[in-house]
């Protein structure tokens, strides 16, 4: 019966020492927040609830520290497409891609900026579908694999700051063999950010159905720094 079961363990996030590199790209994704984007506390507060799922997820999606800088990436500047789509913000998940590739990267190989282009294009609208977007197609399949998971983690995080407010302070996740329960902490009402989360985890159920995937609140209003997630390839 155990090879029919799905591994369920703890994962506990170590910290390290930065990779190489990562003050320059710290440096240079803060000049490109500086140029393009009007309300740097959405987007880094996007950033902080991006990673806090990369973390509780961890055992999800097996992914490394490299990768963990892609998603902060992306998140902070998935919106620098509005500064080229004023005054509607129309295509700017695209136009937000298109900037990052358009900026001489030196901390960044030409993979990654794909990669964070793509996991920025991604933080709405459509899902990745290799039949309909071409940059998407291109990549290898294997480089597709976080492209989508991170992407599913950026959509939701974008949903719980609906307003651009940080109404979501923390958030942990409570997983077991066949439901993923996102436990958010507020100090007030997050109606607007969980509808915006409820839609925008699309992506994410797609990829661990049939699991399911739920938002609620923290009961006790404490998070945790470890979350047990289950070890599950996606379908996507």
């Amino acid at each position: 019966e155990y090879s029919k079961l799905i591994l369920l363990f703890s994962v506990h996030f170590i910290e390290a020492s930065p990779p190489a590199g990562s003050n320059s790209l710290t440096r240079e994704r803060e000049l490109l927040l500086a140029r393009h984007e009007t309300e740097p506390e959405h987007t880094r507060h996007v950033a902080f609830l991006s990673l806090r799922l990369f973390d509780e997820l961890q055992g999800w999606h097996q992914l490394g520290l490299r990768p963990r800088q892609w998603l902060e990436t992306a998140a902070l500047l998935h919106d620098i497409g509005w500064s080229r789509t004023q005054p509607d913000g129309a295509g700017h998940h695209k136009v937000s891609a298109t900037m990052i590739r358009e900026h001489p990267w030196q901390s960044l190989e030409r993979s990654e900026i794909d990669r964070v282009a793509l996991i920025a294009r991604y933080h709405r609208k459509s899902l990745p579908r290799p039949e309909k977007h071409p940059e998407y197609a291109a990549l290898p399949p294997s480089d597709r694999v976080p492209v989508r998971r991170l992407a599913a983690l950026l959509r939701i995080a974008d949903g719980l700051d609906r307003r651009h407010v940080a109404r979501v302070r923390r958030l942990r996740v409570d997983c077991t063999s066949d439901r993923w329960t996102i436990l958010v902490a507020s100090p007030d009402e997050w109606l607007a950010e969980q509808n915006a989360a409820e839609e925008k985890a699309d992506l994410l159920r797609a990829l661990v159905q049939p699991i399911k995937v739920r938002f609620a609140d923290e009961p006790s209003g404490r998070t945790s720094a470890t979350g047990t997630v289950q070890r599950k390839l996606d379908r996507g």
